[in-house]
């Protein structure tokens, strides 16, 4: 079966960051400790079977048995030990997904089958977080190159390599040494394809089986296809407009009228119903409604440019002002038609935006932690897709302060999140992240947009449910017409 993707992914190594064409790799190849329902509400077993808190700052997991990675090398306590030090490693050659595990301090090996993961503070969500923890071999990964790892990866999950070439394929095929059933498709094939209405094209003529990221003005089109299913869904990453307020930035966004102000003056509801055909859900904040303490009672945003007027002219700026934005294509599906309509209704209330289009690997380089740097324009256009039902990692990486791509600083917000992050509580736990959708609500960080829907045209030939988290997990694929 064939998969389209935008493009080929950076490298395979399942530590170090990259977007979904990576994933939809590393979660072939690699198993975690744990993995979440398609949508992401339960922590079913996976490497480990079960797991239990031992105290507040202490989770242990039972591991499963008789596993092996795909070279022979056994899965034991000692591989998740090694996994855990090389995502901490302070000293790693390359960035590590660290970014995605802000309680963990330690791993601890008990016996073979039993490891303790040691976190810092107390953290009710580990055994969600334990998604993002893939487990390498330590022999093999220890004794080649950090390169070499990276471009020949060896896991124990259901797929091994079998081909990368560059610009045309990546061929996965079945594991003979996988420890779960065996799957229906044996060979898994993902090719890049950047042109959108190519995808749309080859999965018309049976060229492929699956495409993601359909574009929502090719919805009907698709639904015409005979032998094609369409499958539209609200996705796991919430679209924004983030706003530079570090040191270096942009100064007038340093007021809250200001960003205020660009908020009311965006009406994002006439975006999702004209740019993007009816598809996509208004956020209030960067929140999804399945996050824990999500609030339904707090509103978004109005449009109201008179108001924008009025906040602009009371912070100093009476005849608008001058801004500028970057973006990639791919940065979220119809990423520019949005910025464009975008720019157009801020023109409406006197603010001038220039915008800069820069192709997604530089772009990527320019955002994630380019804050010493300072190359990021005062507003950008970013997104971010929570894997767990919790908000943690968004703001983590997003508003924290010192976050991965984080270009503000608040330190309300960081003792809220803090507390949140450890309140073992769960009613304690969702008054907090409602006190933190307020705050965000009225400080304005960024221009909140929605969360990005999920588009997805897939054959008669495959039996395909789509999850949450986007990932195309083949063992779960089967066979069709």
């Amino acid at each position: 079966m064939t998969l389209l993707a935008n493009t080929d992914p950076p490298d395979f190594d399942p530590h170090t960051p990259g977007a979904d064409e990576k994933a939809n790799v590393v979660r072939n190849i690699y198993d975690t400790l744990t993995v979440l329902s398609a949508d992401l509400q339960e922590t079913l077993p996976s490497l480990a079977t079960e797991w239990v808190a031992i105290d507040d700052n202490t989770w242990e997991f039972q591991l499963r048995e008789g596993v092996e990675f795909s070279n022979g090398e056994p899965f034991n306590a000692d591989a998740v030990k090694f996994s855990v030090d090389r995502i901490l490693d302070p000293n790693a050659e390359v960035a590590r997904v660290s970014y995605s595990f802000p309680t963990m301090e330690s791993a601890e090996v008990i016996d073979d089958t039993t490891v303790r993961i040691h976190t810092k503070v107390p953290d009710p969500i580990f055994p969600e977080r334990a998604y993002s923890l893939d487990i390498v071999p330590p022999e093999y990964t220890g004794s080649v190159p950090e390169s070499e790892f990276a471009m020949n990866p060896i896991g124990t999950g259901a797929y091994t390599l079998a081909e990368f070439a560059p610009g045309q394929r990546i061929v996965l095929e079945v594991n003979p040494n996988y420890w779960g059933d065996a799957p229906e498709v044996d060979r898994f094939i993902i090719r890049p394809v950047p042109e959108a209405s190519t995808r749309t094209a080859e999965l018309q003529t049976g060229g492929a089986d699956i495409i993601k990221n359909a574009p929502v003005g090719q919805i009907p089109e698709l639904e015409a296809s005979e032998g094609v299913n369409v499958i539209a869904l609200a996705g796991r990453r919430i679209a924004y407009i983030g706003m530079n307020q570090l040191p270096g930035g942009e100064e007038a966004l340093l007021d809250k009228r200001v960003r205020q102000a660009l908020n009311y003056a965006v009406d994002v509801s006439l975006i999702l119903d004209t740019v993007m055909e009816g598809y996509g859900d208004r956020t209030a904040t960067v929140f999804r409604p399945d996050f824990t303490g999500f609030d339904p009672e707090l509103e978004p945003y109005p449009h109201d440019p008179d108001r924008a007027k009025e906040l602009l002219a009371e912070a100093g700026h009476p005849d608008g002002l001058s801004l500028s934005i970057q973006l990639s294509e791919e940065i979220f599906a119809s990423g520019s038609e949005v910025v464009n309509a975008l720019v157009a209704q801020l023109a409406k209330v006197g603010v001038d935006v220039s915008v800069e289009i820069l192709d997604h690997p530089s772009y990527r380089s320019v955002v994630i932690d380019g804050q010493e740097a300072n190359k990021v324009a005062p507003l950008y256009a970013w997104q971010w897709g929570a894997l767990e039902p919790s908000a943690d990692s968004l703001i983590n990486g997003t508003l924290e302060t010192g976050g991965i791509s984080s270009y503000y600083s608040n330190s309300r917000l960081d003792e809220l999140t803090q507390a949140a992050r450890q309140e073992m509580d769960v009613a304690k736990r969702e008054d907090l992240y409602k006190q933190i959708q307020t705050l965000l609500k009225e400080e304005a960080p960024f221009i909140f947009l929605y969360q990005i829907p999920d588009v997805y045209g897939v054959s008669d030939r495959v039996k395909y449910t789509p999850r949450l988290d986007q990932y195309v997990i083949a063992k779960d694929l089967k066979r069709g017409n």
